[in-house]
């Protein structure tokens, strides 16, 4: 995922609570409905027929994936660690 993130791609992911910390719907990715051919369906249409959504999911997730380097995870663990 990170890698259609940096690499500028509208992504489509499943809605899991695995990414909410990272995708938000219709901001740098849209997200569908795990199992649902029809919520995956409509996604591609939109991407399809709305290519400036599409240009705007990917230019923010080009954005926001900075946030997410190695660096800043291991940075975020370690703070998570000194709470406790």
């Amino acid at each position: 995922m990170f890698e259609y993130m940096a690499a500028s791609r509208p992504i489509i992911a499943s809605d899991i609570p695995m990414l909410n910390n990272t995708l938000i719907d219709k901001h740098n990715a849209l997200l569908v409905t795990p199992g649902d051919s029809t919520s995956l369906r409509t996604a591609i249409t939109t991407l399809i027929n709305n290519p400036a959504l599409g240009h705007h999911i990917a230019t923010n997730a080009s954005t926001d994936v900075v946030k997410h380097t190695w660096i800043n995870r291991a940075q975020h663990i370690i703070n998570q660690l000194e709470i406790r």
